[in-house]
């Protein structure tokens, strides 16, 4: 009984705690998005780990 409580309250906090991380990256993109391009936004460095062109898509979606 008390382990699967244990392991709801868990589970639960592990969901918030995600939710919180994505909260937090949307609102640094916000804040920061006048002043970094995109070639410079961490998230497409995560995204794609290799080398991409400089210049980005003509057709991108913002």
């Amino acid at each position: 009984m008390h382990v699967t409580m244990q392991l709801c309250g868990f589970v639960s906090i592990f969901f918030i705690m995600l939710y919180l991380m994505q909260v937090a990256v949307l609102w640094w993109r916000g804040t920061r998005r006048t002043r970094v391009s995109v070639s410079e936004s961490p998230s497409h460095l995560f995204h794609r780990p290799r080398p991409h062109p400089p210049l980005p898509p003509p057709h991108h979606p913002r």
